[in-house]
């Protein structure tokens, strides 16, 4: 007789649990929110779980750029910042934007490089560009920069 009891309890513990109601579509909501996320193996996903974990303790982090031409988000560090366009099939789709005039001072001759375009459609992937201030707008930004900055975008592979 202790034996049934113990196989019962057994298959109630393995029972499925009734899903209350919204549930499975809250369950749906987030596997198709967080899919790329969730798809995601090996060295890729430990990355972007340490961004997550980052992210989450330094929240203000992370900007919102997605009311541009080609909406993005940028990862600001206090000066050297990385922008990752929402669409991965983005020109552009990184960006790496680092303060000049640190290595401006360490001898950089920024006048060696291009001078970044106003607009998304003209920078092209792969390219180091100089972006100088004085008023001009920066594409990544969608406005003028306080300050000089050196900005390399990366294209697709």
């Amino acid at each position: 007789m202790r034996a049934h009891v113990i196989v019962a309890a057994v298959f109630l513990a393995l029972r499925p649990l009734p899903v209350e109601s919204g549930e499975a579509e809250d369950l749906s909501a987030l596997r198709k929110e967080y899919a790329d996320v969730l798809a995601l193996d090996g060295p890729a996903k430990k990355e972007i779980l340490a961004i997550a974990r980052v992210l989450r303790e330094k929240g203000a982090l992370a900007i919102d750029f997605t009311h541009l031409e080609t909406p993005q988000h940028c990862l600001n560090s206090g000066g050297d910042m990385l922008h990752v366009a929402d669409d991965p099939q983005a020109k552009i789709p990184l960006a790496y934007m680092h303060p000049a005039e640190p290595l401006v001072a360490a001898g950089l001759d920024v006048k060696k490089l291009p001078v970044e375009p106003e607009a998304d459609a003209a920078l092209e992937p792969g390219k180091w560009y100089y972006y100088p201030a004085g008023g001009r707008t920066e594409p990544f930004h969608g406005k003028a920069l306080p300050a000089p900055m050196l900005i390399r975008t990366v294209g697709a592979p």
